[in-house]
């Protein structure tokens, strides 16, 4: 009995510690601001690197941040910022600082759905980074989240968020500046598209995507997309193009890509695409296949025929392929198409 009591005052510990760990490795709070106060003036006041905690409950306020800083809150769902206005995004980053770092956690972002089309977080500008970690975007007439870099390098982390319920899209990655990072996030249901990646360079990894117009649309630079479920999205699960002013480059492993409306992955353009074990099952066009008129593609330009390589192995394809030159990808020894031969 003493022992049975040991082993279960260990394991409290343990838990205890596992829960208090992360807490005690938050930067402390510079500036509190409460239900009523205004959370522009807390940024424009406080000063650089600054923590700004939000205590829990709703603002209806735009807010701009073109400084270092952590806005916080206490959690989505506790505490909410909904667009104060019809015009513009709930939040917008634009900052030109070479080392400028910027944090946004904790927090659930509300529009209305109505229009004019606004975005729940826009991001613009130079910094070196922006991360969003656990928040959820809900409800904007536009994109849920947008980078535009075309200023200057960008990185963005975006980790643990809900992504869902917007007009045009969930996430939307644009511009040669971006580097984004995206993990373990949920996004569904958004009217276009979960996520689009455009002339940028991005690793998603561990996400969910259901529900949306398309699960996945690139035009990346590179794009590698691991370990993550698109599933039941009413488009293509990913739909992947290159474009004439250079190769582009798509990875894709270990990812469960079925049910959906369109092909499960559909290639185009000037594209090298490596494809390894997924499941790839039930999607109703094909599981894989080549923007081309042998698939019954008619692609008029060079941006959409695709006009590249595809290798790989080990993926399980329930469903026909397209050309069938590409059976090899369900092998074990796998092989390499270039296309047109």
């Amino acid at each position: 009995m003493v022992k049975m009591r040991s082993w279960s005052v260990l394991a409290l510990s343990v838990s205890l510690l596992a829960i208090c760990v992360p807490l005690l490795a938050q930067e402390p709070c510079t500036i509190t601001v409460r239900p009523g106060e205004s959370i522009q003036a807390a940024i424009d006041a406080a000063p650089e690197g600054a923590v700004i905690c939000l205590e829990a409950g709703e603002w209806k306020e735009n807010v701009m941040i073109e400084k270092s800083l952590t806005l916080r809150g206490q959690g989505a769902g506790r505490t909410t910022l909904a667009s104060g206005d019809d015009v513009r995004e709930v939040v917008r980053v634009e900052c030109y600082e070479d080392d400028a770092s910027i944090v946004i956690e904790h927090l659930s972002l509300v529009g209305d759905g109505k229009m004019p089309e606004r975005c729940g977080v826009l991001i613009r500008g130079a910094q070196r980074s922006v991360t969003i970690e656990s928040c959820s975007i809900l409800k904007h007439s536009a994109v849920g989240i947008y980078v535009a870099a075309y200023s200057g390098p960008t990185q963005v982390t975006i980790s643990n968020c809900r992504v869902f319920w917007n007009d045009c899209g969930g996430i939307s990655i644009s511009g040669p500046d971006a580097r984004a990072t995206i993990s373990g996030c949920y996004i569904f249901h958004n009217s276009s598209y979960g996520l689009d990646l455009f002339h940028s360079e991005a690793t998603v990894t561990g996400c969910t995507l259901f529900g949306n117009g398309s699960g996945i649309l690139t035009m990346a630079k590179k794009a590698t997309i691991s370990d993550s479920s698109i599933r039941g999205n009413y488009g293509d699960g990913i739909d992947a193009r290159g474009w004439a002013a250079g190769d582009a480059e798509l990875t894709v492993t270990g990812c469960d890509i079925s049910r959906n409306s369109g092909s499960g992955i559909s290639l185009g353009g000037s594209l090298r695409a490596t494809i390894e074990g997924n499941t790839i099952d039930g999607n109703r066009t094909f599981g894989i296949s080549l923007y081309d008129h042998l698939c019954r593609i008619f692609c008029l330009s060079q941006d959409v025929c695709f006009t590249g390589v595809v290798t790989g192995k080990e993926n399980t394809v329930r469903g026909a392929v397209c050309p069938q030159e590409l059976e090899f990808l369900a092998t074990p020894q796998g092989g390499e198409l270039k296309w047109p031969e």
